[in-house]
């Protein structure tokens, strides 16, 4: 199950989104190996059928090498596979909130003091109304016309419709969305409290512990 919301701050309300996204799927073996034709007319004149013949031979060999390798992928253990993984087993459930009335001086500080690349925000009643990065706080000095830019309120970064994800996301629909939306991060909600926060950096985490222990 994919699951992601959009948060309407104007509204103050959470609704799931009305579209799922995939990663595109891998076509079976059999599809793989299936040849198609290209004509159903006789051969013309003067081919020379050694050659064809070798590369229709050289064709089948490497349509059935994809097959084969399709297969194995096929026939991996379950346990541990990424695909088959959810936002909560990933997710960092140790979040950092902040006001949206702070100022960007506060949220560039918080940032250098937790280490982190992302920040969720929070208007007074505690409804989330932003999650923010720090190429979200960079790209927006470089185009704000403020004269002290240091000084704004961090809502000014804050999108008017947010979206988050369920912690119950397959991972490579959360991937998906990452390379889609050119984000790199999305907060985790569960009946429109925040719970944790994933990331690209957990998902390549993620990934070099499953090579590590592929390797071992």
């Amino acid at each position: 199950m994919s699951v992601f919301y959009v948060h309407d701050i104007t509204q103050r309300i959470v609704t799931p989104l009305d579209r799922r996204y995939y990663v595109r799927g891998i076509p079976s073996a059999e599809a793989v190996n299936e040849v198609v034709p290209v004509h159903d007319d006789p051969m013309p004149p003067n081919i020379d059928t050694d050659i064809n013949d070798s590369s229709h031979s050289e064709l089948r060999r490497k349509r059935q090498q994809a097959s084969n390798a399709y297969q194995e992928y096929e026939t991996l253990p379950e346990e541990g596979e990424l695909s088959l993984l959810r936002v909560n087993d990933i997710m960092s459930r140790d979040v950092v909130l902040v006001d949206e009335n702070r100022s960007l001086q506060y949220l560039w500080d918080t940032m250098q003091t937790k280490q982190i690349g992302h920040v969720a925000v929070t208007a007074d009643d505690g409804f989330l109304t932003g999650f923010v990065s720090v190429r979200d706080l960079a790209m927006y000095l470089m185009e704000s016309e403020l004269k002290d830019d240091r000084r704004a309120a961090i809502k000014h970064l804050c999108e008017r419709k947010l979206v988050s994800t369920s912690a119950h996301t397959f991972i490579d629909s959360v991937v998906n969305y990452f390379f889609e939306h050119r984000v790199e991060g999305l907060p985790v909600t569960s009946n429109g409290a925040l719970v944790g926060v994933v990331t690209m950096k957990d998902v390549l985490k993620q990934v070099l512990t499953n090579t590590t222990n592929t390797s071992a």
